[in-house]
């Protein structure tokens, strides 16, 4: 199989991971800090697998929190936001690629 490859590069990624318990769900939370993805965190649920890249406005957003992680209920939502907020810093866009 012929496959062309469209990028590769190493990259110093910083790495944090925080759990969280709700009254009746704990949350593990991977988030990988990079240079890349135009300045936005990859956070990775451990428990689902559910991943994404997210800025602060994107963690502030309590139906984004809902729909990537699958949460329903809209208490422990917002506190995952919160948590999530306290987390990822508030960075302004850049160009990725200039």
């Amino acid at each position: 199989m012929l496959f062309e490859s469209i990028y590769g590069m190493d990259d110093l990624s910083t790495v944090q991971h925080i759990g969280y318990a709700s009254e009746s769900r704990m949350y593990d939370f991977t988030l990988v800090f990079s240079d890349h993805f135009f300045g936005k965190t990859l956070v990775t649920c451990l428990q689902s697998g559910n991943s994404s890249l997210l800025d602060f406005q994107d963690v502030s957003n309590v139906s984004i929190i809902k729909k990537v992680f699958r949460i329903q209920d809209d208490e422990i939502a917002q506190e995952v936001s919160a948590l999530l907020q306290s987390k990822i810093p508030l960075a302004k866009n850049f160009n990725q690629y200039e």
